[in-house]
């Protein structure tokens, strides 16, 4: 995975964004580019995470 800014934050390198359950236990977990919009990730993990998990439902 190259490096990469995020143009809004000033982050380099990558971003992880992650789903947890109410106790905070993983769910799932997504490395990505820092060029990547958050909305863009969160949306590919949460469709990941209900797709694996029946408890997992988007509202």
């Amino acid at each position: 995975m190259s490096s990469t800014v995020d143009a809004g934050k000033t982050i380099a390198g990558r971003k992880r964004n992650i789903v947890s359950d109410i106790i905070g236990l993983l769910l799932a977990v997504l490395v990505a580019a820092a060029s990547v919009q958050d909305s863009a990730a969160g949306s590919r993990l949460i469709d990941q995470a209900a797709a694996e998990r029946s408890s997992v439902r988007k509202v």
